[in-house]
């Protein structure tokens, strides 16, 4: 990205138009990128995990909640 090397990422394809994709390091617009460069275009983008947290299925697009003590606590394991 940007002439600098990043860490890996793990691509499994569903079918030929969707599949995941799991970073370990995200940079900028790093997936939509990664895709240009191949020569496609990302149109739907959903981030599902984070710092080794699962995104509240429960939640919309936009909405928030607080962190539970258990998730605070597997964050800072995250960061160590």
């Amino acid at each position: 990205m940007d002439g600098k090397i990043t860490k890996p990422a793990v691509i499994v394809c569903d079918s030929p138009t969707s599949g995941s994709i799991t970073l370990t390091e995200g940079k900028y617009h790093q997936i939509k990128r990664m895709f240009e460069y191949a020569g496609s275009t990302v149109t739907f983008l959903q981030r599902t995990e984070f710092g080794g947290l699962s995104l509240d299925p429960a939640l919309g697009s936009g909405q928030w909640r607080y962190l539970s003590e258990t998730e605070i606590e597997t964050l800072k394991k995250c960061c160590e």
